[in-house]
């Protein structure tokens, strides 16, 4: 990374991201590819007015969210969360993720961090999340923005 380039800022999206919200999504899905319910092969034809749909209902509201990083040439990183239809006072968290060499920096906790603060806004009592197992790094991040592990567990469509 260039020590002249700018901070890379966590922002909600914008309508306007859907292009660069498509290519870290889909850099995501390849690069950690069991660490998602989704996968590459299953995002990389959906119609990009989908990924503009996306980004423009996540960019505004109470009952869903996209933060993104934005190291101001493209975007690093992602986090979002969406209210649970059958509980709507309940959030879940999806989609976190941080480039590679982008780790480390602290972008996962601000992803976070902006997640959370984000729920606390939105009128919820509960923002729950899964996480695959043996991914320690992740645990122990969400661990330290409070959130329990419920022993509850799931395969993934990706990674059964």
């Amino acid at each position: 990374m260039n020590p002249e380039a700018e901070p890379v800022v966590v922002r909600r999206i914008r309508p306007d991201d859907a292009a660069t919200f498509r290519d870290v999504r889909l850099l995501a899905l390849q690069t950690d590819p069991t660490a998602f319910g989704s996968s590459y092969e299953r995002e990389v034809d959906r119609p990009f007015e989908s990924w503009q749909t996306w980004a423009a209902t996540t960019s505004a509201g109470n009952d869903q969210v996209m933060l993104v990083a934005d190291a101001g040439d493209r975007l690093v990183g992602l986090a979002g969360a969406f209210r649970i239809e059958q509980k709507p006072r309940s959030l879940h968290l999806i989609a976190m993720w941080v480039e590679p060499e982008m780790r480390g920096k602290g972008l996962g906790r601000q992803l976070t961090a902006g997640v959370i603060e984000w729920a606390r806004n939105a009128d919820a009592d509960e923002l729950g999340l899964w996480v695959v197992d043996g991914n320690d790094v992740a645990r122990r991040l969400y661990e330290n923005h409070g959130f329990v592990a419920t022993g509850r567990v799931q395969p993934l469509p990706s990674h059964p």
